[in-house]
């Protein structure tokens, strides 16, 4: 990310603080909440969901510190806190949210997998806030509610002092194939097909139909020319490693992932 890019998201953190909200404008704060943070969830998801972002560990990250401030500042005003939520970029970004989340459950990144677990308990909790100021069930706002707390639950993490995630096995290609076996259980208790489920299972289709056509293409036969145009075709989404044999390991575990996830 550059200095510009990193210094802007933190500029936008730092606004979604709850006294800064109120400030946006002092008028009508909880509408323009509304309007100006989905407008912002929904650029960033759009860009995560696309893979246009190398560290999408990073914006995950901030993603998450962003729903946290959100919530906060619904919290304070709970008893108005659907007021001006009706606007359609409200209802898109919470879908492309719920899109990058599940997307990124398939990530070859356990970091990744684990934050974009817990991120669901904060969709979870916006609701309830939602929910508890004009008494409408949390389900009806959130058809999938109590699935997304057990995914959020499952991810069981050390937090370290550092704020770091890490996970609770020894082995990491072990840890990681239980993960994964621990969500594709859980995602097959879905039983709502609605909001940002089938956009997710779209977009990991047409990943997985692009990831099945460069393995199969992959040469025998590993020249430099060929090499080098595989690294161009796959480090959209992650750092390029030097040792092409354990790219295309990981491009099969990801691959592996999708058609779970599926």
């Amino acid at each position: 990310m550059s200095d510009i890019a990193h210094e802007a998201m933190e500029a936008l953190l730092v606004l979604h603080h709850p006294d800064k909200i109120k400030a946006w404008n002092p008028e009508a704060p909880i509408n323009t909440f509304w309007d100006v943070s989905s407008q912002v969830l929904f650029s960033i998801s759009q860009k995560l969901i696309q893979h246009q972002i190398v560290n999408y560990t990073c914006i995950l990250k901030w993603l998450r510190e962003i729903l946290i401030c959100r919530n906060a500042f619904l919290a304070q005003n709970k008893d108005y806190a659907n007021v001006g939520s009706q606007i359609a970029v409200c209802k898109q970004a919470h879908i492309k949210l719920e899109v990058v989340f599940f997307m990124y459950l398939w990530s070859i990144n356990m970091e990744a997998v684990l934050v974009s677990m817990s991120c669901f308990a904060l969709l979870c909790e916006e609701a309830e806030i939602r929910c508890g100021s004009d008494e409408v069930a949390v389900t009806c706002l959130l058809p999938n509610y109590h699935l997304y707390l057990e995914l959020a639950q499952a991810s069981t993490v050390l937090i370290t002092a550092s704020g770091e995630s890490k996970l609770c096995y020894h082995d990491h290609n072990y840890g990681r194939a239980a993960l994964q076996n621990r969500i594709m259980a859980l995602l097959r208790k879905i039983e709502h097909c609605v909001n940002g489920v089938q956009p997710a299972w779209e977009e990991t289709f047409r990943n997985w139909e692009v990831t099945s056509r460069q393995l199969v293409n992959y040469p025998k036969s590993k020249t430099e020319d060929s090499q080098m145009e595989f690294h161009r075709s796959t480090g959209k989404r992650r750092a390029s490693h030097q040792n092409s044999e354990h790219e295309l390991e990981e491009q099969i575990n990801e691959w592996a992932n999708m058609t779970g996830f599926l």
